[in-house]
């Protein structure tokens, strides 16, 4: 087993040859693949991302294959709808800004507004997807 010392020493880990094969940030690993010292292989999640148009999703040539680190604006349970709504309606604000583009596509990232209720159902569709990952996982490495 591989490993480093957190996410900022992969890039070197991998370009100094102590790591095969490194999971990072598209822009990182663009950033590296168009000095030369790293070869982009897949892009994790499932749509192209800008600066990286020559690098296709790994699921194309693994379908099916859906992982993509994402990020959730969550309140506590039992905050009030009207403050759930008003604070959802300022994050689809926020996201549709042209300069959040902008920057989204700098880091790397895709912008992406859901419902709360949308939100919940994918974390519940999520939790399941993972839950029977883990479980087929726990079969195999017992050699049931």
């Amino acid at each position: 087993m591989c490993r480093t010392r957190g996410a900022a020493q992969i890039v070197p880990d991998v370009v100094g040859g102590q790591v095969p094969l490194g999971v990072v940030s598209a822009t990182a690993a663009m950033a590296q693949s168009k000095a030369g010292k790293l070869r982009a292989l897949a892009l994790l999640n499932n749509a192209k991302l800008e600066g990286a148009e020559g690098v296709a999703p790994l699921a194309e040539a693994l379908p099916g294959f859906d992982v993509a680190p994402r990020i959730f604006l969550l309140a506590p349970a039992g905050t009030p709808n009207d403050v759930v709504d008003k604070l959802s309606a300022a994050v689809k604000t926020v996201l549709d800004m042209p300069e959040t583009g902008t920057a989204a596509a700098a880091q790397g990232t895709l912008r992406a507004y859901a419902t709360p209720a949308q939100l919940g159902k994918d974390m519940a569709d999520e939790t399941t997807r993972w839950k029977r990952i883990i479980t087929d996982q726990r079969i195999v490495a017992e050699g049931n």
